[in-house]
């Protein structure tokens, strides 16, 4: 007669147990998406390093206006580069958790993965497709980018390079 009591507990418990281990998988879901775009950035970020250091060091060592320019390009090139994968690393993540892509950078902003809408490094606002894919909306000013132009974009023969700030 004693074990009637235990049962109803042993019940109780093992729904506080479930309850527990959802909580535990939802906070190892964030922790595993927030590592992967930690770890996005930082091989983007290192791989990007070693360019854009190289840039920087031509653009502080001449006094040539064209080679200064060329170098800023390549900086603001890079950041582009950059940009993007960060971007659409967040765009990837608001996918998994929503099960559908962002229709705007407005929606990543109200998830809270965004703050305002991201700009290139010549002030224009980055543009997110359809497919979820970031795009800049002045490539021509933006040469040599590896990331970031729009479908079917040719880039000019000639690289447009801006004046140096």
């Amino acid at each position: 007669m004693r074990s009637e009591p235990l049962r109803g507990q042993s019940g109780a418990v093992g729904k506080i147990l479930v309850v527990w281990l959802l909580i535990v998988a939802v906070f190892g879901v964030a922790a595993v998406d927030s590592a992967s775009i930690l770890f996005a950035k930082y091989h983007v970020t290192d791989v990007a390093g070693t360019a854009a250091s190289t840039a920087a060091e031509n653009y502080q060592s001449t006094h040539d206006q064209s080679i200064k320019a060329n170098a800023a390009a390549h900086l603001r090139a890079l950041q582009v580069d950059e940009d993007v994968s960060i971007l659409e690393a967040l765009v990837a993540r608001y996918r998994d958790r929503t099960g559908r892509l962002p229709g705007s950078f407005s929606d990543l902003e109200a998830a809270g993965s965004l703050r305002g809408t991201p700009v290139d490094p010549l002030g224009h606002p980055y543009r997110l497709m359809q497919n979820g894919h970031v795009v800049v909306r002045v490539p021509d000013d933006l040469p040599f980018l590896k990331k970031g132009t729009p479908p079917g974009y040719v880039p000019p023969q000639t690289p447009k390079l801006l004046p140096t700030d």
